[in-house]
């Protein structure tokens, strides 16, 4: 056998096994570790999440739009224009959120159609607040067929996880 013929198929197994281990690990609910963090991470920093959430609703109620960015940096963005920064108390508990679940990195914070949700960068994870109260019935924009498992955490706070 050729060299390079051996190469080819050291390589082509290598990229079958880690398929296979990706596959695994995706089926087996190993990952399901990431749940008891965000929920531990959810329950240190509660009256984080809530100052940030009122941040939210004031400059909902500010602005008369039904949707508001907040970036990691903390910054408040309506029809993509920085429009407010937060104060620096709701920087810190900005801060404190984002350091909350410290493998995942936060990556905005978005109001929208009466929810608030802390969406983390690899978009696999995220905490839903429900204005309404009602429990929500979709992780991503309502027309998305994304399966899902959901965890309520405390009164309209949610935990999604993507399946």
């Amino acid at each position: 056998m050729q060299k390079s013929t051996l190469v080819g198929i050291v390589i082509a197994g290598v990229i079958f096994a880690v398929f296979v281990a990706v596959f695994i690990f995706y089926s087996s609910g190993a990952h399901s570790g990431w749940d008891s963090k965000f929920q531990d991470g959810f329950e240190q920093e509660q009256d984080a999440f809530e100052t940030v959430n009122d941040a939210m609703k004031t400059y909902a109620a500010q602005y008369t739009t039904s949707h508001i960015e907040l970036t990691a940096a903390g910054e408040i963005k309506i029809d993509g224009a920085v429009k407010a920064t937060l104060t620096d108390k709701q920087k810190a508990a900005l801060s404190s959120i984002q350091t909350a679940v410290s493998e995942q990195y936060l990556s905005s914070v978005r109001y929208a159609n009466g929810r608030i949700e802390y969406r983390y960068e690899n978009d696999l994870y995220r905490i839903v607040y429900t204005t309404d109260g009602e429990k929500p019935a979709y992780m991503r924009e309502s027309g998305e067929d994304v399966k899902f498992k959901r965890i309520h955490l405390s009164g309209n706070w949610y935990y999604f996880r993507q399946k």
